[in-house]
């Protein structure tokens, strides 16, 4: 039986290395109609991932975004901001698997701020490994890429990833992130992804 998912939505994730191209993207996305229901917004800190971005939870908080936020946190210790993320606006926050010693734990500090957990997994890692955690995660984010550039090309095993978590969970919100293009969304969308999110989709 197919995934009754087909009407996943595309929604915009902003990577800046510095302020101009964060607001330069920020505004772009305020003055679409219709808005996006949700930005997605990356944070990278040089260490899970050799890039680095310049948004903080400070310099956010000043963006004032009337749309729900998620934050996808490439970086070590992903939890340890977690409640000034949630004051600058988020309503969910991404960790990656792969940053952190005990990811049950890293969920319940998650939600203990009042956000939902979502769980990324990076496409080496194996996904038959992950299916305990992915029943306890509020979501899971499966990487098309090696996290921390934007621009890159998706991996083949994508499309058949996202079956087979769809297939061993008819529930569960599944993001598609890193590589999503115009010529990859309706594979993605019949595997199952509920939301894809990508940049080359907004900014070119």
């Amino acid at each position: 039986m197919k995934p009754t998912l087909f009407q996943s939505e595309v929604y915009p994730a902003i990577l800046a290395t510095n302020k101009g191209e964060f607001v330069e993207k920020w505004d772009y996305i305020a003055r679409l109609r219709p808005h996006p229901g949700v930005i997605q917004i990356d944070v990278a800190d040089g260490k899970f991932v050799p890039n680095t971005t310049w948004i903080t939870p400070a310099r956010l908080a000043k963006m004032d975004s009337k749309k729900p936020l998620e934050i996808h946190l490439m970086t070590e210790n992903p939890a340890k901001n977690v409640l000034a993320w949630k004051k600058a606006g988020a309503t969910q926050v991404v960790f990656h698997y792969e940053a952190v010693a005990d990811p049950t734990t890293t969920m319940q500090t998650i939600r203990k701020a009042g956000l939902k957990a979502i769980m990324a997994i990076n496409p080496s890692t194996s996904l038959t490994r992950m299916y305990t955690l992915c029943a306890m995660a509020d979501g899971v984010l499966v990487m098309g890429v090696q996290p921390g550039f934007s621009g890159q090309k998706a991996y083949p095993g994508l499309t058949k990833r996202i079956q087979a978590l769809r297939a061993r969970f008819p529930h569960l919100l599944i993001e598609a992130d890193g590589g999503v293009i115009a010529g990859n969304m309706n594979s993605l969308r019949e595997a199952g992804a509920s939301i894809l999110y990508s940049g080359s989709a907004y900014f070119v």
